[in-house]
């Protein structure tokens, strides 16, 4: 094994088990009604579906978009692997799904992803357009398409600097790569906040004596 993989295989491994608990209680908080297999037809089972087919196509397309607007050429084909890769993943795994009555509306319950959103200040816990989910348990966000681009923009700009891939296990390189993007905001904020606190301080110097 060489020593990049031994150093991968490390960081795969948990290494917080406070944020792992924290995950697994939201995860543990009560799903919607919707989800109930009993609450809906087969014609509005396979409706909803190829509706959700639908938008994340177009979803991808705008994904797309975006990164050849914002990325060179050789940044392109990395970023579009990773976003592919971990969107299939949320959507493959319904944490992360499309209002199938309104186009550019989306919905997730995956907790790293809504605390990137919240921390951008993005996203909707009173579900406005899903007035029968009460979400009392703030289980669910809704974002829009305006929303996920702009998590995304940010998530790839950290995939960029990052060298791991965590290949056997997409669940951790999404983790990580949602955290890191998050930690790097609050990093670059307190770095700031540091600089507004010290401008007063070089304002007050004397410059005569």
């Amino acid at each position: 094994m060489s020593i990049f993989d031994l150093i991968q295989n490390l960081m795969s491994k948990p290494k917080n088990p406070e944020l792992d608990k924290v995950r697994q209680q939201h995860d543990n908080l009560p799903t919607s009604k919707y989800f109930d297999d009993t609450n809906i037809s087969d014609e509005v089972f396979l409706h909803d579906y190829k509706e959700s087919v639908e938008r994340g196509h177009e979803l991808a397309l705008v994904f797309v978009a975006t990164i050849q607007e914002h990325y060179t050429r050789d940044e392109i084909e990395k970023v579009t692997e990773d976003i592919v890769r971990c969107v299939s993943y949320l959507i493959g795994n319904c944490r992360m799904f499309p209002d199938v009555d309104y186009k550019d509306i989306w919905y997730t319950d995956y907790y790293d992803l809504i605390q990137l959103a919240q921390d951008m200040r993005l996203g909707d816990y009173s579900l406005p357009h899903w007035p029968e989910e009460q979400n009392i348990s703030r289980r669910y966000l809704e974002l829009t398409v305006s929303d996920l681009v702009q998590i995304f923009l940010a998530f790839l700009e950290e995939s960029i600097i990052e060298e791991y891939s965590f290949e056997d296990n997409t669940e951790e390189f999404t983790n990580y790569l949602l955290r890191e993007t998050l930690k790097t905001r609050r990093r670059v904020r307190r770095q700031k906040d540091r600089e507004s606190q010290t401008i007063p301080f070089i304002e007050r110097i004397p410059t005569e004596l």
